[in-house]
């Protein structure tokens, strides 16, 4: 499904050094936030449109069951905030500019002393 939207040579922005691009890259990162959270679920809050840009703003829940960001699996709720602005062309995402809160994130899983 995801060679479907995401052009093959798809970047994701940030991304990290030396990663794959296309849809093998959105494959491995949604494998791993599987594996760190098997309930993981991203609800899609708004959807606005301009010419070939989409942006979507969204929230990213699951329960820590897995290693994430080295942490150990600590059983706790996560919620955080996504905005991604997608570049289309030729009816496929080019590039994904992303935005995730995942210092909320990482101080909910207990990475931070409050």
């Amino acid at each position: 499904m995801l060679e479907a939207i995401l052009a093959d040579g798809w970047r994701d922005i940030p991304d990290a050094p030396d990663a794959p691009r296309g849809a093998q890259a959105a494959k491995a990162v949604l494998k791993m936030l599987h594996t760190a959270f098997p309930d993981f679920q991203i609800t899609v809050e708004d959807i606005i449109s301009d010419g070939n840009k989409v942006v979507v703003r969204s929230t990213i829940s699951g329960t820590h069951k897995g290693s994430f960001a080295g942490l150990p699996a600590s059983g706790r709720k996560l919620l955080i905030q996504a905005v991604d602005i997608h570049l289309v062309e030729d009816g496929r995402i080019q590039k994904t500019w992303h935005t995730e809160d995942w210092m909320s994130g990482l101080t909910q899983l207990g990475a931070f002393k409050r």
